[in-house]
């Protein structure tokens, strides 16, 4: 299957207009922008709210295999997007995360852990937690959380929230191998 925007959505979170600047004629893909607003309780965000409701906005137009997604301060290369849509494309059903290192005060840690939540466990056994830096969630995965109440979780938490249901679902989820998204710390 030959994954594309027909199929797939592609997006990318917004956080209040401080996304890195994105080329939209970027090969295989065009990632639209949901714009995320923080809440009075900054840095809280609706972007629970945010992903689902784009979700069953766009599935009532046609039905989509999953959503591919893509955090503003996260710069791809079209070679990831290319490992990415192959990945999905063997393993639609499958949640696949890309491998992206995150900063915070001057330390990294994975955007991927296992179940020890080791934040440098890179080669974890299975995976446990992902963050959405550069991830493709299945449309069973979706669904599943808008039923479990993912329009009430803010940013931070949505990745935490969906990550716990794709283990409580059993869904297999893959590291992107090759796959070399960057977090712009700033």
């Amino acid at each position: 299957m030959d994954v594309d925007n027909q199929n797939c959505l592609f997006v990318r979170f917004n956080w209040d207009h401080t996304a890195l600047p994105y080329d939209a004629s970027m090969p295989d893909a065009t990632f639209k922008d949901l714009h995320l607003q923080p809440t009075p309780a900054f840095p809280v965000g609706r972007k629970g709210l945010t992903l689902v409701s784009y979700w069953e906005q766009m599935q009532r137009m046609r039905r989509y295999i999953g959503m591919l997604i893509m955090d503003g301060d996260v710069a791809l290369d079209p070679l990831d997007v290319h490992i990415m849509r192959i990945y999905i494309s063997e393993s639609p059903e499958a949640v696949i995360a890309a491998p992206i290192r995150l900063w915070y005060e001057g330390e990294w840690f994975w955007s991927h852990r296992g179940a020890a939540n080791l934040l440098n466990d890179s080669e974890p056994d299975e995976i446990h937690f992902f963050s959405f830096g550069f991830t493709y969630l299945p449309a069973a995965l979706i669904e599943a959380a808008s039923d479990a109440g993912i329009h009430a979780e803010a940013y931070p938490y949505v990745d935490e929230f969906v990550s716990k249901l794709a283990v409580k679902m059993g869904l297999e989820i893959k590291l992107a191998e090759g796959c070399t998204p960057k977090h712009m710390h700033f």
